[in-house]
């Protein structure tokens, strides 16, 4: 009986934390049902809107230290400041001590409109607080008094789990999954099912995966991973299969070392290309990608999906490869950047495209140049899909209003693109594995 206790206050915990969340989800989408809304009203990004906050808590700031804040990329900060810019809401000023740097502040228009959104959600609050009795309202100062405490036992700079539609944000448009929505795994470990239109991105790193896991390989996957000399790629490798496995195996119930899997080239019809699960797991959809020591999964129910990740210092040599990836209008902008912003460039239009041709998977049938995505510091986006080589019996491809691009910062820096071809919005959710590839059912 003693053991039972900690599993059922984990789970406990596990229910009380959806239910807050829940409940705040519906409080945002009952605020954006307002008819008139200073944020809503203003049409900027919440990645905008950060950068907003930002400068209001600290004006005056370069564009490098804004981009070490936001946590971003200088290249994707650089994208955002330059649209609000164009609205009129920040100025950009020469430092009078160091005429090589140029600070950014907000504007008038900047400053009033940060406080109109903050007196109109002041307003919102007073309404419904209003509706509250005496004893609602001492228990929900408690409950702000201890969120305000847990605030202060975070790091500034903690790595915290972040769920984002297109560009991140919240769960406003698309809410998490109801109680009654499955959630798989071994006892303590919650695997969340994923809701209509989610895409689910599982990290995890090769200190996470032990040797005992490739008992979960099969016959081919177990060659693969002998005939590879180093021992970090065979670590790497073991990694990648045991996620894919793990993960699987939770949702389908099925033991992680009898799922199968089978390939078929939808360029020429052969028994290659990109991998699909068999049986039970075929209803799931899902995309594997390496970056350094660590793996990731996106894992869906709704569509094809691809997903790329690169670290910040890969190590690629991204020179000769820029006349071949990259369209007419993206080297263009490559060009005109600071040799400091290029790679940082470079490597958002590699995981956007690489992502998409991953969802479709038809490889190297499709010239990276001819697809034409959205840099980082714009909404992602596929905006055009030139031809591929192949036989007139390949399939169709979709078209780029299809894709659903998203974009997440991994951890260590890590670049991450997905891409759906749903043709509907989707939802990015992000997860750590490393639990679950210490539960019973990994090897």
């Amino acid at each position: 009986m003693g053991q039972d206790r900690p599993v059922r206050i984990d789970e406990e915990r596990h229910r009380l934390i959806d239910a807050v969340e829940r409940h705040h989800d519906d409080l945002m989408r009952g605020a954006v049902r307002v008819r008139s809304h200073p944020l809503l009203d203003s049409g900027i990004t919440m990645q905008q809107f950060r950068v907003l906050l930002c400068l209001a808590i600290e004006g005056g700031v370069a564009g490098h230290a804004l981009a070490d804040q936001l946590g971003v990329s200088l290249a994707t900060a650089t994208g955002m400041i330059d649209r609000l810019l164009d609205r009129g809401l920040v100025s950009r000023v020469t430092d009078t001590r160091d005429r090589r740097v140029r600070r950014l502040s907000l504007t008038p228009a900047g400053v009033t409109l940060l406080d109109e959104i903050a007196t109109a959600g002041r307003d919102h609050r007073q309404v419904l607080l209003a509706q509250l009795s005496v004893e609602e309202l001492r228990a929900v100062e408690r409950g702000a008094a201890a969120l305000l405490a847990a605030a202060g036992r975070v790091p500034p700079d903690a790595d915290l789990p972040r769920t984002a539609p297109a560009h991140r944000g919240g769960g406003l448009i698309r809410g998490r999954p109801e109680p009654s929505s499955p959630r798989h795994g071994a006892v303590g470990v919650g695997v969340p099912a994923p809701a209509d239109g989610e895409v689910q991105l599982w990290w995890a790193t090769t200190a996470d995966v032990g040797a005992t896991a490739t008992g979960l390989l099969d016959v081919e996957e177990t060659g693969r991973y002998h005939a590879l000399r180093r021992a970090e790629d065979r670590r790497r490798y073991l990694l990648g299969r045991a996620l894919v496995r793990t993960l699987l195996a939770v949702h389908t119930g099925l033991p992680a070392g009898e799922l199968r899997f089978a390939r078929h080239c939808g360029h020429c019809g052969g028994p290659h290309g990109k991998p699909r699960a068999v049986g039970p797991g075929s209803g799931l959809e899902f995309s594997l990608a390496y970056a350094g020591e660590w793996a990731v999964v996106a894992l869906s129910t709704s569509a094809p999906i691809g997903i790329d990740a690169e670290p910040p210092r890969s190590g690629r040599q991204w020179g000769p490869l820029m006349d071949s990836a990259l369209a007419p209008r993206e080297r263009a902008r490559v060009d005109e950047a600071s040799p400091a912003e290029r790679a940082e460039l470079v490597t958002g239009y590699w995981t956007r495209k690489e992502a998409v041709l991953k969802a479709v998977g038809v490889g190297l049938t499709m010239p990276m140049d001819q697809v034409v995505v959205s840099g980082p510091g714009a909404p992602p986006a596929v905006l055009s899909l030139g031809r591929r080589t192949g036989p007139p019996h390949a399939a169709a491809l979709p078209t780029p209003e299809s894709f659903t691009v998203l974009v997440a910062d991994g951890p260590a820096g890590i670049q991450t693109a997905a891409a759906s071809a749903t043709g509907q919005p989707a939802t990015l959710t992000v997860h750590s594995a490393a639990a679950l590839l210490a539960s019973p059912a990994c090897g």
